[in-house]
């Protein structure tokens, strides 16, 4: 399909997102863009974080990840459809701020939703995987290693600086990655506002699990476990909106 990409959106905007609507990839800055121009990462900070050292291999990470990550929503709308039907349920079941209130509606679709974001962050992984060629074992786990700035760390309280982690964090309250990575410490689905619970919130359940899979399978992430979350991907009974759940 044709899609679209705009860069530097907004010049605040520090995240990225996919627009499905308009098959559009929309990229801010990470809190790169201080009204001068595009910041580039101090060699300070490229030291700092495990497996990144040079500023190309920063670049590689950088747009491997976000790129691959939206593109991968993309290709999650036209397979899965993750959160369609859920988000058609909640329509009319909205309060006067936008908020649901019916409490399955909100959980069903905060779940398939948090699906879809785990998804596009394991083939987001691959990618990187399959263009550096490591195995499970050697390969980064990081998502978005050294995206943001020095200015969005500090306004957001970070010391750690990546996207999300498979790999459970030494100190997960340092970063911006500050989800659970069991189901038994996950978030009510049910909670939270407009549209349910923020759904990268429980996704590192899901990738942390396909994590510790990738590592039973050994070798090369795309050529194993990846094999198999693609075809859970593409089953047919995966469109069906009650199995689109953890336990689905």
């Amino acid at each position: 399909m044709e899609i679209r990409a705009s860069i530097h959106f907004m010049r605040g905007l520090e995240n990225a997102f996919w627009s499905g609507r308009k098959q559009q990839m929309i990229f801010g800055d990470g809190g790169r863009f201080d009204g001068r121009g595009w910041l580039m990462p101090t060699e300070a900070e490229l030291g700092g974080h495990r497996g990144i050292g040079t500023l190309s291999n920063w670049l590689d990470n950088y747009d491997l990840d976000t790129i691959s990550h939206e593109l991968t929503h993309g290709v999650v709308g036209l397979t899965a459809k993750l959160g369609d039907k859920q988000w058609d349920i909640g329509q009319t079941e909205k309060d006067k701020d936008g908020n649901w209130t019916n409490a399955r509606s909100k959980a069903l679709y905060s779940e398939a939703a948090t699906l879809n974001e785990h998804i596009a962050d394991c083939f987001s992984v691959m990618l990187k995987h399959y263009v550096h060629n490591p195995t499970a074992e050697t390969g980064s786990w990081d998502f978005s290693p050294n995206v943001w700035s020095q200015m969005a760390m500090d306004a957001n309280g970070w010391t750690e600086n990546y996207g999300r982690k498979f790999r459970v964090p030494d100190d997960i309250s340092k970063s911006q990655d500050d989800g659970p990575k069991y189901w038994d410490k996950r978030e009510d689905f049910s909670n939270g506002k407009r549209y349910g619970l923020d759904s990268h919130i429980n996704g590192g359940i899901a990738s942390h699990t396909f994590y510790l899979a990738a590592l039973d399978f050994k070798g090369n992430t795309w050529e194993g476990v990846g094999k198999v979350w693609y075809n859970a991907l593409t089953d047919e009974e995966f469109k069906k909106p009650e199995n689109q759940t953890f336990v689905g």
